[in-house]
């Protein structure tokens, strides 16, 4: 009978990864067949030989016994070997697989877009196939993956996203010096006409985490005439603060800021009162942070604000969405039917027949919202393709309309955002 062997050999992995089976050959990845075919053969070791010739009644006479005897400990030692295999490869897998997750493990997270795209903004692949005139992105597009994604920020011009391991940016701005620097674009927001803030990180900033999350808590503020007087430090203004910034948006007269504790705040041009959606006294003046009244009465603590051109937007906890200001003159004749009502009171913006909204975004002539049910709707102009929906440059959705994304059932959507002709899908794994 073969010997027995008393134990098999670990699996040998070189440095590039690629393992050496019991099968005898080199495999990449934990599991195959040649594997498997090997243990088996291991297993066949061990059964004893088969009778010789002219003795096919081997099993009969005195020595019955015993030979049935050793087939059953041949097949229970076989079936033990076998098991134990199956048991250290199953170890050794975990163990190689959790050292070595980039081997397997996909990006959790993808930014999905649309919408205008003629300085690429909307492609962070470098990819010279793209040419100088690329074309607008009309539905929904995956544009980035990472194990970590913010929501976007975008400009006319470019767009960029914070990562896990730092900043993706992708179209043009930023080495022009039309948008803030990246060492202080978390930091540093500019309006439309130029007026500039920047707020102070408190000392223990929450940091990036795994997902769109809210930005670091933030105390003081500092108000520029320009950004080039931000550059280079001459003449700010301190704004006080009674308690921490949670975010801050720009639109094309001044800023909308969210506080801790749920309460909103503006400041901007008196010219477009509409905006501040406060009254603008000596006491009150527009270029001071002063709270939105009609919001803080709500009752409702606010979570997130945006804005974009003259018109802004306020989402409470408890998932209702409220938009304030001016039609812009881009805006008129596109068909933005939610834009009709805007004035200096905050409104209440219905979506989708009054569903309540998990997370929500406006750009020049759009908006998108997030539902807590997960579902994405738009509305708006549609001149770049930044509705999604894959229409043509000539529809308008004057209701909002839910968008088919058709994403993996592993994933789910867990922001949206936008820029001022386009829009952002973040998702994520399940």
């Amino acid at each position: 009978m073969s010997q027995v062997p008393t134990r098999l050999d670990p699996m040998k992995v070189d440095s590039r990864g690629w393992m050496w089976n019991a099968g005898g050959g080199w495999t990449l990845g934990p599991w195959n067949l040649g594997t498997l075919g090997g243990a088996l053969r291991s297993c066949a070791a061990c059964l004893p030989p088969p009778p010789p010739d002219g003795h096919d009644d081997w099993l009969a006479g005195s020595k019955e016994p015993t030979r049935l005897h050793s087939l059953h400990s041949s097949l229970l030692r076989s079936l033990q070997l076998f098991t134990t295999f199956l048991a250290r490869r199953l170890t050794w897998s975990i163990k190689y697989w959790t050292k070595n997750p980039s081997v397997v493990r996909l990006p959790s997270m993808a930014l999905y877009a649309a919408g205008f795209n003629a300085w690429n903004q909307l492609q962070f692949d470098n990819d010279p196939a793209h040419g100088e005139d690329p074309p607008d992105v009309l539905a929904f597009a995956k544009v980035l993956t990472d194990d970590a994604l913010q929501r976007p920020r975008a400009g006319l011009h470019y767009t960029l996203v914070r990562g896990q391991l730092g900043r993706h940016v992708a179209g043009a701005g930023f080495a022009t010096g039309t948008a803030p620097d990246l060492d202080h674009v978390d930091t540093t927001f500019v309006a439309g006409n130029g007026l500039t803030l920047t707020v102070q990180p408190d000392e223990t900033p929450t940091g990036l985490q795994a997902g769109p999350s809210r930005a670091p808590r933030q105390v003081g503020i500092l108000k520029y005439e320009s950004y080039e007087d931000c550059k280079a430090g001459r003449g700010p203004v301190a704004l006080p603060c009674k308690e921490p910034v949670r975010e801050v948006a720009a639109y094309e007269a001044g800023f909308v800021v969210l506080f801790q504790d749920g309460t909103v705040a503006t400041l901007g041009d008196a010219r477009y009162q509409e905006c501040l959606a406060r009254d603008v006294t000596q006491q009150s003046a527009a270029g001071r942070l002063e709270l939105v009244p009609d919001l803080t009465s709500l009752g409702d603590p606010v979570k997130h604000v945006c804005a974009n051109g003259y018109v802004l937007a306020a989402l409470t906890e408890s998932g209702s969405v409220y938009i304030w200001g001016r039609k812009s003159l881009g805006a008129h004749g596109q068909g933005a039917g939610f834009l009709e009502e805007l004035g200096a009171i905050p409104n209440y913006c219905e979506v989708g027949g009054g569903l309540d909204v998990q997370d929500f975004a406006l750009g020049d002539c759009h908006a998108i919202a997030l539902t807590t049910g997960g579902d994405v709707y738009v509305i708006g102009a549609n001149r770049n393709g930044q509705l999604g929906l894959g229409q043509g440059r000539d529809h308008v959705a004057r209701e909002w309309t839910c968008v088919n994304l058709n994403l993996p059932t592993s994933h789910h959507v867990v922001a949206v955002a936008a820029g001022p002709r386009s829009s952002f899908i973040v998702t994520a794994r399940k």
